[in-house]
Formats: C-alpha cells, structure tokens, sequence
C-alpha cells in the first residue's frame, strides 16, 4: 500500500500504480522455455535418455555397470543410520526429507574406504 500526503500533510486518496521490469529478458525465457522442453522430453525412469529413444521397442541397448564410490559411502551410511534407528526403536517417518551427500577429503594414509 501506499500513502500520498500533500502539501498540508493530509492523506491523498486515489490509486497508485507501480510497473516494475522483469527480471526476465527475452533471452532468459527463452533458455527457461528450452530447458523445460528437453526436460519434458527425457525419459522419466532416470536412464537420462530422450523418451523417443528409451521407448523404442526397436532399440537395442548396451549396458554399463559402474560402481560409483560416493553412493557406496552414502548407502554404507545409510543403512548405518536404519540399523540404529532400528535398535532405538524410532517411529517410521524419522528420516523423512533426510538427504545424504558425499564430500571428497583427503585420503591420508592410502584408505580407500572399501
């Protein structure tokens, strides 16, 4: 809201009408706009492929098994963190909205954490 006094200190009545610029250039929308298109255009299983290709009954595809070593750790913890629940007889639910990251640190000593 906004208040107009005149000269005497009296409250103007009326209307104001503030126009702001938006923070969104043409050139903005437009990235905004494509990357909504390639992202309503990809496969929503998680394989990261575009839905035209992932749902090919035609396509053949080759499959690649990586161990990423920050998921073991993250899931190591993980299920560290279950088994203590567990044992502490906490309520389902207690880790809703918990997320786990794994930081690089230094490896000292030559452990790989294995």
């Amino acid at each position: 809201m906004h208040e107009h006094y005149d000269a005497t200190g009296k409250v103007k009545t009326g209307i104001t009408v503030v126009t702001r610029e938006s923070p969104w250039d043409e050139q903005s929308r437009g990235r905004a706009l494509k990357l909504a298109e390639h992202e309503a255009g990809i496969c929503k299983c998680g394989c990261g492929l575009p839905i035209d290709v992932a749902h090919d009954p035609t396509q053949v595809f080759g499959i690649e098994r990586i161990k990423c070593r920050a998921g073991k750790a993250i899931h190591k913890v993980r299920r560290a963190d279950e088994a203590a629940a567990k044992a502490a007889n906490k309520p389902d639910g207690w880790d809703d909205g918990l997320h786990y990251s794994a930081t690089p640190m230094k490896n000292e000593g030559g452990h790989r954490g294995d």
